[in-house]
């Protein structure tokens, strides 16, 4: 009951500012202020001097004590969530936990999580780490963390609600497509290492196979050694699987498409309403496996930059692609 006493106390402080302004006429009688016509620039100012009274007063009036950068940064997150469920501000500290991930070594479950409506979803659990061992799928939607509902949380609490001390449990329950219940899953968290690239074989005399499972600092360099020992080996066609692959940095999903375009092919890019925000990345001809045949395993849990290699290579007609809805491992124990 305390919350919500809360919000009703603040809700009704900000109301004072969601009717337009009254002054006192010649009659005694309460007439509109005139409101000057508005400019972008105008409104920008009116809208920030509209945001520091209500700081102010929240500050001022609330019934606990506030954490003004809390606030702003609450404030700031909830303006990029205005906008689409990928544009995110990204505090400090979420900062610093997107290097940890990146650099391939961090305690946890093991699954890329992200906001889609607003509701806390798998992309893809990670291969061999608690989160996929204990059977959680990409596409699952977790609504509970510890008992706790996740409506409304963020990115950032999320994460540090999942990870944690290597053998301490976490408990979460998720909705899943198809399912009539929520499923409840304990899951001992570990520490968890990932390696950009997972395998590398020879499927057959002719056949090489790569599983790229995530682009992070080094993948490039990794994913160049494994063509390399391929190369050694005669392959005279690549099966490249990016399924449940759920992304990562986009400079490796460039520097990876870049191996196999010629000079001057499209890879990415960005467009926005002014130029500074504008971005293309060419291809610069540091080709391997020139005229090798080239498959492309994808799934629903291929996202971000496994999106931008297939895309890539599809779009340039250097590779097919094949959506296969089959689990990894099933597909290898063949």
């Amino acid at each position: 009951m305390m919350i919500y006493r809360k919000y009703w106390f603040v809700g009704v402080i900000l109301t004072i500012f969601l009717f337009p302004a009254f002054s006192v006429g010649e009659e005694g009688a309460a007439e509109p202020s005139p409101t000057p016509k508005a400019t972008p620039a105008r409104s920008i100012y009116e809208n920030l001097e509209l945001f520091t009274r209500v700081m102010e007063i929240v500050n001022d009036k609330y019934v606990e004590d506030v954490d003004r950068q809390e606030l702003i940064y609450g404030a700031l997150a909830g303006m990029m969530k205005a906008l689409d469920d990928y544009s995110q501000f990204m505090e400090p500290q979420v900062y610093k936990e997107m290097k940890v991930e990146t650099k391939g070594e961090f305690g946890g479950v093991g699954i890329e999580i992200t906001l889609r409506g607003g509701i806390l979803t798998i992309i893809s659990p990670i291969e061999d780490t608690p989160g996929s061992r204990a059977g959680l799928h990409a596409g699952d939607k977790i609504v509970k963390i510890e008992g706790e509902s996740t409506k409304d949380i963020t990115l950032f609490e999320a994460v540090k609600k999942l990870r944690g001390k290597p053998g301490d449990p976490v408990n979460i329950t998720v909705m899943r497509p198809g399912e009539k219940e929520f499923l409840d899953f304990t899951i001992v968290r570990d520490i968890i290492k990932i390696d950009s690239v997972k395998e590398v074989k020879m499927l057959d005399d002719e056949i090489g196979y790569i599983r790229l499972v995530q682009f992070q600092e080094h993948s490039v360099e990794e994913f160049v050694e494994a063509l390399k020992e391929l190369d050694n080996e005669g392959i005279k066609a690549l099966v490249l699987d990016l399924r449940w692959n759920p992304g990562g940095l986009l400079t490796s999903a460039i520097g990876i498409s870049d191996l196999f375009l010629d000079k001057g092919k499209l890879i990415v890019e960005t467009r926005g309403r002014n130029k500074e925000v504008e971005m293309q990345a060419n291809s610069t001809s540091r080709q391997f496996l020139s005229g090798v045949p080239m498959v492309i395993l994808i799934n629903k849990g291929s996202a971000s930059g496994s999106e931008i290699v297939a895309g890539a290579l599809r779009d340039n007609y250097r590779a097919v692609l094949v959506r296969s809805e089959e689990h990894t491992s099933e597909l290898q124990s063949h």
